[in-house]
């Protein structure tokens, strides 16, 4: 499965990889397996890594699938927002296409091309909840 995730405790994170050629039936089964995760607490971020995708086949009829399952993933976990790992043009757009989505329904999200400025917003908001 090219959609991959693991809950990062340290981080109060969910890293998710993807490989291979993303389709949106994948984002719509990772985020019901991620909303119903029992064993990934409330107050999550997630770390999206696209370094290891090879393709995008998402369409334009997807995202309202998608926009349906973010306020259930944000009520039900939480959600923080999204930190995507995007070095590739092509990855970078498609990140752009999931931000715009998710700042509709107010859902903070960075997209990052270099993997240290990533690492260090990450843990600026980590400092930053865990001092509120």
């Amino acid at each position: 499965m090219p959609v991959q995730y693991s809950y990062d405790s340290t981080l109060k994170a969910v890293v998710t990889t993807v490989t291979g050629v993303l389709v949106e039936d994948e984002v719509i089964a990772h985020l019901r397996k991620l909303r119903d995760d029992e064993t990934v607490p409330p107050g999550i971020i997630e770390i999206v890594d696209f370094s290891a995708a090879d393709d995008f086949a998402i369409r334009v009829s997807g995202a309202g699938r998608v926009a349906f399952l973010l306020p259930e993933l944000q009520e039900r976990k939480d959600y923080k927002g999204t930190k995507f790992f995007a070095p590739s043009d092509l990855a970078y757009g498609i990140a752009r296409v999931f931000q715009t989505l998710m700042e509709q329904l107010d859902i903070e999200t960075e997209i990052y091309r270099d993997w240290h400025e990533l690492e260090a917003a990450v843990k600026k908001w980590l400092h930053e909840d865990l001092t509120q």
